[in-house]
């Protein structure tokens, strides 16, 4: 998905529910200035055509102090310490609460 973070908005810190998944942010527009993440305490910045991949389960917060948006294209890959046993075990939890539902 995408995502757009307006001139002068901020994200409040927050975690992911569970360290499945590496979060991957592939900055599109990226307006010059202070615009940035601080992640598990280190702040790190995005360069257009860089993917910045992290584990979200980590503390994690953006700013955009700048005058225009911040546009990033999100998408999610497994853990790279998943085995496939364990993504197999995921998949089929997952696709069981959401027939329960």
């Amino acid at each position: 998905f995408y995502s757009a973070l307006g001139a002068g908005a901020a994200i409040s810190p927050h975690t992911a529910a569970t360290n499945l998944r590496l979060r991957v942010h592939v900055p599109l527009r990226v307006p010059e200035g202070d615009v940035a993440m601080r992640l598990a305490g280190e702040v790190a910045r995005w360069t257009v055509g860089e993917a910045l991949v992290f584990d979200d389960a980590f503390v994690h917060e953006t700013w955009n102090r700048t005058a225009e948006d911040r546009v990033l294209l999100l998408f999610d890959v497994w853990h790279p310490e998943l085995g496939d046993d364990e993504i197999e075990a995921v998949v089929a939890m997952l696709a069981e609460a959401g027939r329960r539902q």
